[in-house]
């Protein structure tokens, strides 16, 4: 093999190497963006819900005194 076909066969496995660094840190940053937006999904769920529930007690606690 001469000098020349090694620096290209070195060029493409650095590049092939490249390419599957970039996949995976891709696939691990949209990982990250999907759990974020889960626990983000979470946590506007359950203060929804005690907003909710608030209203409801403080709509209780009206038909009581009215």
């Amino acid at each position: 093999m001469s000098d020349r076909e090694r620096s290209k066969s070195t060029a493409s496995n650095a590049d092939e190497r490249l390419a599957s660094a970039l996949r995976e840190n891709l696939f691990r940053r949209k990982a990250q963006a999907r759990a974020r937006a889960h626990s983000g999904d979470t946590a506007k769920a359950s203060s929804h819900n005690t907003i909710s529930d608030d209203r409801q007690s403080s709509d209780a606690e009206s038909d009581m005194k009215g």
